[in-house]
């Protein structure tokens, strides 16, 4: 099951490959650096040790970490079946998909609507952007309207 309140659905592609991930929403901030250092400027601190341990030892994700926590997380990965018949079963909550990434191409797009903005926690020469990336998705993994 999907917790709503815990994890976000996201749809990443590594090496051509896409696929979706229904993770923990903390794991991706992909520049947890950027995060701690905003929230110190805010005078907050984040204790190292309240990072998600698949995230811990990879703060900024670069290029040789990708698939160390691709890795880590591929027990997240969903089929687009399995994403349709949770929203049959469950039609009065809300599953969209909330980020885009593509490692491949170093960007992303977030749609996630609440406070936490991805777009502003990206490793260094990433692109990011809020905004729909819907039209992006290929037919076949389009789980949210059959």
């Amino acid at each position: 099951m999907i917790d709503i309140n815990d994890d976000i659905i996201v749809y990443a592609i590594y090496k051509g490959k896409a696929n979706w991930y229904v993770s923990y929403k903390e794991l991706w901030y992909l520049n947890y650096n950027k995060r701690i250092y905003e929230y110190q400027k805010r005078g907050f601190t984040i204790d190292i040790n309240s990072v998600d341990c698949i995230r811990r030892d990879l703060l900024e994700m670069k290029d040789d970490q990708i698939p160390i926590f691709l890795e880590r997380i591929k027990e997240d990965i969903w089929s687009s079946s399995k994403l349709v018949d949770v929203c049959k079963s469950y039609s009065d909550e809300d599953f969209s998909p909330s980020l885009y990434v593509n490692f491949d191409k170093k960007y992303m797009i977030s749609m996630y609507s609440e406070y936490a903005s991805y777009e502003d926690y990206m490793p260094d020469g990433w692109e990011s952007e809020f905004g729909d990336f819907l039209n992006l998705i290929p037919i076949n993994d389009i789980y949210w309207k059959k």
